[in-house]
């Protein structure tokens, strides 16, 4: 995978299908730790293309999480965040406001964490594979199941595939990421439901894009000690006048304190180019 230009800021970790997610320094692949867990698939590369209003998704039994508000004096807590990905992408999405939680090990965590530096880069080491990375990650519950380690309920990345048609950036993104989710801590593999990619409108900014969408369910026994039965995955591609952005977003379903439906949806919808 292409590594952004200069190193990023301060590394941290977090978590992905339940094997651990790291983020790391440009340059630096830090091997944080395999977990195991949620999976999640997205259709392969296939089919027709079908032209359509984005859709929106619901989890199997996802719900609105109660939370808390806090964030820096100097910020409103009520205010959404934004993640506007490196020069090079030249796209954003909106995200709730950042909120706080008790995580595992009793820590405060934000329940929207931001990246300190677009470049961090948060992957999966997928136990007999290599590492897939993105970077600029925004994490959902960080810090959230103690069985998977740092593993959070849901991360968005951006990839790198400006040079690529939206097509192809969004079906090799996904191979890639569907591969890593789909595997467990012991190099089994999870059953995945992959559907064809779609063109789609993006409502937010009406943003034509292409998504490839699909689910892994869980029998992995770290992922259903932390409550989660499945991962949904969905990649994004658009063209954004300097290139194609590609933002990579999974979350846990069947978790009480999944995302819920309103917040997945709106923030696919809410990406747009940065000019």
């Amino acid at each position: 995978m292409q590594q952004p230009d200069r190193a990023p800021g301060p590394t941290k970790s977090g978590g992905g299908n339940g094997r651990q997610v790291a983020l790391i320094g440009v340059g630096c692949l830090v091997a944080v730790g395999l977990v195991v867990g949620v999976v999640v698939a997205v259709q392969m590369l296939g089919g027709d293309e079908e032209t359509q209003t984005v859709a929106t998704s619901q989890s199997p039994s996802s719900g609105p999480s109660s939370s808390s508000s806090s964030s820096p004096p100097t910020e409103d807590p009520a205010a959404p965040q934004t993640n506007r990905g490196t020069d090079q992408d030249n796209a954003m999405f909106d995200v709730p406001p950042a909120g706080s939680y008790k995580a595992a090990h009793d820590k405060v965590m934000p329940i929207w964490d931001m990246p300190s530096d677009p470049r961090d880069l948060a992957g999966i080491l997928p136990k007999g594979g290599s590492p897939v990375l993105g970077h600029g990650p925004t994490e959902y519950r960080p810090d959230y199941c103690a069985a998977l380690k740092q593993g959070d309920l849901g991360t968005m990345v951006w990839a790198n595939r400006h040079a690529e048609e939206p097509l192809g950036a969004a079906s090799g993104e996904f191979r890639r990421w569907i591969d890593a989710l789909g595997t467990t801590n012991d190099g089994k593999k999870e059953k995945i439901k992959e559907n064809p990619p779609k063109s789609v409108v993006l409502t937010g900014h009406k943003v034509p894009a292409v998504q490839v969408t699909g689910t892994v369910a869980h029998t992995d026994s770290d992922a259903k000690s932390c409550n989660a039965t499945g991962t949904e995955l969905v990649v994004t591609a658009f063209e954004t006048g300097k290139g194609t952005a590609t933002m990579v977003a999974y979350r846990r379903t069947g978790h009480p304190d999944s995302i819920p439906d309103r917040q997945w949806n709106a923030i696919l919808n809410s990406l747009r180019p940065a000019s």
